[in-house]
């Protein structure tokens, strides 16, 4: 075997497989073959006569997924081991164990050995995913190969560069910032229901991902504090949560910092999605579910003079339909002597409305076909009328009749 390698010859047309396994070779296979990673790519349908893999292994090249090599799994004994290219790779280099390489091996193997890449019977989801877009650019660049690579190659570096941070940098993040007491996770009573909620101050930016994905976390929302002051609240969309309230409380907290005359603001957009132009800080996605003081790109706006414990009470707050303030009577309004007034709660406007204190939404679980439940939102019964309304309504629908009869006689 040469002691230098600068070729990897392919088979083409390139399939998902093909192109999973020459990335991870070059990606991890420099210390076994030297030269590799800066190696370029040929393309052959099969071996010239007369040649085969060991004489081109010791000019310098690897044949990847043909000649019948250490990386051919079309070979006999590799088709009964239900063995990928890209797990022949990854066996060769010592690297099948890593964690961050175990989606793009299975991809690999469920795309070339059970032919599918794309589980899923959406016509979108198919028309878009990885291996019907390879099939697009193999009939766009025929006769091209390397302009398919070219297009894939990147986005398969960018899915490793993550994965190898959800396997190793966020939780190493995560154990630290929470050795350094910069974590703070609470879980919030609905009605109902739990919603697990976590504070982290720190300038990694996959940390919300990782957090809300990681099967022994599952954060149902997360409030990341950059190191430049900037808050960000990020929400499992699949929980569905209402943000509405938890948005007011930090307007209001945000005026109350920057000392705005609350005389000046226009209390109904309290609730609104976007920003108010008196509290720019502070983005309210809705599509999203996410509130956000300047994301991940916060140059262009200002951060937020709230701290993570100003977030964590407005978390309680919006999204505890129970939570009051302790003076609150409950049968009618302390008006502004009560903390929440400004808030304008959606469970406060009811008590001024003499309705008790009734919450919203009320939240029910039904069984899925797993047995597992999930959380549905009832919609609220509409009000009874009152004895009075009763009357005025039947009034004028009795008017409304007699006048149709006496146009009726006139005609």
């Amino acid at each position: 075997m040469s002691k230098e390698f600068h070729t990897i010859i392919c088979y083409h047309p390139l399939q998902p497989d093909t192109i999973c396994a020459l990335v991870l070779l070059k990606k991890f296979g420099e210390k076994k073959y030297p030269g590799v990673s800066e190696a370029k790519a040929e393309f052959m349908t099969e071996l010239p006569r007369g040649k085969n893999v060991e004489i081109f292994e010791q000019k310098g090249v690897l044949c990847l997924d043909l000649g019948g090599g250490r990386f051919d799994h079309h070979k006999q004994a590799r088709v009964l081991e239900r063995f990928s290219a890209s797990d022949l790779v990854a066996r060769d280099l010592g690297i099948q164990t890593d964690p961050s390489l175990e989606k793009i091996l299975t991809y690999a193997r469920r795309d070339d050995l059970e032919g599918k890449g794309t589980i899923s019977k959406d016509t979108i989801d198919r028309a878009f995913g990885l291996s019907a877009l390879i099939a697009n650019l193999n009939r766009h660049y025929l006769g091209h190969p390397e302009k398919v690579l070219e297009t894939v190659a990147p986005l398969l570096l960018a899915h490793l560069k993550e994965e190898q941070k959800r396997a190793f940098e966020y939780p190493e993040e995560y154990r630290k910032k929470w050795d350094e007491g910069k974590i703070d996770a609470f879980v919030v009573e609905q009605v109902g229901r739990q919603i697990r909620c976590i504070l982290i101050e720190s300038d990694v930016v996959g940390m919300v991902g990782f957090l809300r994905a990681h099967p022994e976390i599952k954060a149902d929302v997360v409030a990341q504090r950059l190191g430049s002051g900037h808050i960000n609240i990020i929400t499992r969309q699949e929980r569905h949560l209402d943000l509405r309230e938890v948005a007011a409380v930090i307007r209001v907290e945000e005026l109350k910092a920057k000392k705005f005359p609350f005389d000046r603001v226009n209390w109904k957009g309290l609730y609104n999605k976007g920003k108010m132009k008196e509290i720019p800080e502070w983005y309210y996605d809705t599509a999203a579910n996410t509130i956000q003081n300047g994301g991940m790109l916060s140059e262009i706006t200002r951060p937020t003079q709230l701290t993570l414990q100003d977030i964590k009470r407005a978390l309680k707050i919006g999204l505890d339909y129970n939570f009051l303030d302790p003076r609150c009577p409950q049968t009618h309004c302390l008006f502004k002597k009560c903390r929440f007034y400004f808030y304008n709660l959606i469970r406060c406007r009811k008590i001024r409305q003499g309705q008790g204190a009734p919450l919203r939404p009320e939240v029910e679980a039904t069984p899925t076909a797993a047995g597992k439940p999930v959380w549905s939102e009832k919609i609220e019964k509409p009000k009874k009328e009152t004895k009075e309304k009763t009357k005025e309504r039947e009034k004028k629908t009795t008017t409304k009749k007699a006048a149709k009869k006496k146009a009726a006689k006139k005609k």
